[in-house]
């Protein structure tokens, strides 16, 4: 599992629900680095990588063509939208990469 490192919500190294379920996870200034900081053969072993936050990667169309190209799966979680329905991140980009697409609705209460 991957996440931004600019997402320090609450914990550096944790994505962490709302209900405070926390799981280890990489804290990246940007996706294209993950396969050098995992390293070269752990990253060519994985079956998922998951990215948390991901609006927040300004390399994720290029990051997501990367793994695709090397054959691997990515399930991506991320906004694709501010309050003021404009286009938030990069999410929306790699739409026509993906082999299925759950937009979910937030509600707050």
């Amino acid at each position: 599992m991957v996440k931004s490192s600019k997402d320090t919500r609450y914990a550096k190294y944790s994505m962490v629900t709302h209900d405070g379920i926390g799981f280890p996870c990489w804290a990246l200034p940007d996706l294209m680095s993950f396969p050098d900081i995992f390293g070269q053969d752990g990253y060519a072993k994985l079956d998922v990588i998951g990215i948390e936050e991901s609006q927040f990667f300004g390399d994720l169309y290029e990051f997501c063509c990367k793994v695709a190209d090397d054959d691997g799966n990515t399930i991506v979680a991320g906004r694709d939208g501010d309050y003021l329905r404009r286009i938030f991140g990069a999410v929306l980009d790699i739409i026509p990469l993906a082999d299925s697409v759950m937009k979910l609705t937030a509600r707050f209460e």
